[in-house]
């Protein structure tokens, strides 16, 4: 059998228990967790907006957790409380895990979960408006989410809008008897579109689009791509909220040349996003779905995605 993309990024052996053991409810497979969001009151977007001042804010997040005998993926609401530029905490879905984070720059972050030291980096997707927390890398615990100043309903978009200039994102694969999970990065540079009709409440278009080296043909090296792109069907706005699922397209860049199609089939898929910013002008959520990939080989690999996305008009 083909080892598609399960043997890419080893990730760290850190997982965080308490937020895997909340009341929600995983898929029938185990690989995609749902807890229990945390309860928090979005803060509105006003036009004169600080991400550095103190307050606390609804926190949209992935998580990864690497582990035997697989590795899962979380997602969920949580809260980000900023007490100033260079001091902030995050509190993952029912409550039970609060981690403090420091910074001597109020870009890079330290931490500690579980005795564990941990890195974060915050960036500003899209000016004062949003903030983006990930740990990127091999050595983190591949946390991301996004924050930040939520549009108000009286001062949100009219007619359609297209979103279509975007910045980093991640997202996560996690797949049977597998320890260990993929990570894909979307680049800065990567602008998927999304449209909005806010009149009809309509949405359509493309949340994520990334990559990540894999040894598709297990000989070792990473020199092969896999690319995901994920698109929102059955999209849906009101008020502000976005809900939907997803549809994949992943195929796989041989190093000698061939592209596979590795076929995904997606069932329990979800998309939450919020619109941000005074005039709206940003929306940025989370995404997640149960999956599985052919391997090429008459057979196929069981698995789970989740990530996040935002994008700019």
């Amino acid at each position: 059998m083909k080892a598609i993309v399960f043997r890419a990024t080893a990730l760290s052996a850190l997982v965080i228990t308490s937020a895997c053991g909340g009341s929600g409810s995983t898929d029938t497979n185990s690989l995609l967790l749902d807890p229990t969001d945390v309860t928090v009151t979005p803060v509105a977007a006003t036009g004169s907006d600080n991400l550095s001042a103190a307050g606390s804010f609804p926190f949209y997040y992935v998580l990864n957790n690497p582990g035997e005998p697989q590795s899962t993926i979380q997602t969920g609401i949580g809260i980000v409380t900023v007490t100033d530029a260079n001091t902030m905490s995050f509190m993952l879905e029912d409550g039970s895990e609060m981690v403090a984070l420091t910074s001597p720059d109020g870009l890079n972050f330290d931490g500690t979960v579980e005795g564990d030291s941990v890195f974060i980096q915050v960036l500003r997707g899209s000016g004062t408006t949003l903030g983006y927390l990930d740990s990127p890398g091999t050595d983190d615990f591949g946390l991301t989410g996004i924050y930040g100043f939520e549009t108000e309903v009286a001062a949100l978009p009219g007619g359609n809008a297209t979103y279509d200039s975007s910045g980093l994102a991640r997202a996560y694969i996690a797949t049977e008897d597998e320890p260990d999970l993929l990570q894909l990065t979307q680049e800065p540079s990567t602008n998927p579109a999304l449209t909005v009709a806010f009149d009809t409440g309509e949405v359509t278009g493309t949340l994520f689009d990334g990559t990540a080296p894999i040894n598709f043909n297990d000989d070792g090296p990473l020199d092969d791509t896999l690319n995901v792109q994920v698109d929102i069907a059955n999209g849906s706005i009101s008020d502000g909220v976005l809900s939907g699922e997803i549809t994949l397209v992943a195929t796989v860049d041989e190093a000698g040349g061939d592209m596979i199609d590795l076929l995904p089939n997606v069932s329990q898929s979800a998309v939450d996003g919020r619109v941000f910013g005074a005039s709206g002008n940003v929306i940025g959520g989370t995404f997640e779905a149960v999956t599985d990939f052919d391997t090429g080989e008459e057979e196929r690999i069981n698995g789970a995605i989740g990530g996040t996305f935002f994008t700019v008009d």
